[in-house]
This record gives C-alpha cells, structure tokens and sequence, in this order.
C-alpha cells in the first residue's frame, strides 16, 4: 500500500482515533481475521475460514469487500463515498481493496467501516461461544 517514505495521509485525516487505529491495524496485518490470527496458529491457509461463511478464507479483501455479514454497513459506507466522490469506484476487488485502503480521501469512510464491522464480529462470536 505504500508508495514512498512518508506519514500518510489517513492518519491526519482520520479524527476519531479508535477508528484510525482499526483501520491502522487492518492495514498492517495486525487483526483477529483468520488469515492472521491462523498464522499465528500454524493453520493450514485453508482452514482459516470465515467463521460466518465457512467455504470461504477469511482475509482482509473477504472481511472488507465480500462477507455478506457485513453487507448492510458495507452498503452504508459506498454510499457514504458515492455522495462524495464523483469517480467511479473500481471493478475489480483487488484495485477497489487497494484504494479503499490507501485514498486519504477515502480514509474516513472505511476506518468507521473497518471499526463497526470488527465490533460486529467481536460481538457476533462472543455470543456465539456464550449461549452453549
């Protein structure tokens, strides 16, 4: 995602710092997605599943662009760059997970997506564990 030596840019335009920090720690491989936390396991790369969507490996492109538990606030937050970009977003998933992360314009959007859906899988799994 980086291009030169630089403070970038997101960190000055994110204002809520809980928001900027998910957005920092998604950036940096620094999460509780499987494609990270089955690393640190010594999982094998297909075994670290979504745990909502278990066909399908859970990395940072899946968890931001795909997985359906988040696609009502995924909505929100295209919405929410419609109303202020006049740029059509890109086709293709890996160019979109690209900009989404690293347009300082862009940053605000996706930390609030990044930090909502992340309590959302917190949450979701949390209680899941509790009501057995």
């Amino acid at each position: 995602l980086k291009s030169n030596i630089s403070q970038e840019r997101y960190l000055t335009n994110i204002k809520n710092v809980s928001q900027r920090t998910a957005l920092t720690k998604l950036r940096l491989s620094n999460h509780l997605l499987m494609i990270e936390k089955g690393r640190h396991q010594s999982m094998q790369l297909f075994d670290r599943t979504c745990p909502f969507c278990p066909k399908k490996i859970e990395t940072e492109q899946y968890f931001v662009l795909k997985c359906p538990t988040y696609s009502h606030i995924r909505k929100k937050l295209f919405d929410a760059i419609k109303k202020t970009n006049d740029s059509p977003l890109p086709e293709d998933d890996n160019s979109l997970h690209r900009l989404l992360l690293a347009d300082p314009e862009i940053s605000p959007f996706i930390a609030k997506y990044i930090k909502i859906s992340m309590e959302l899988r917190t949450f979701l799994l949390f209680n899941a564990r509790n009501k057995w």
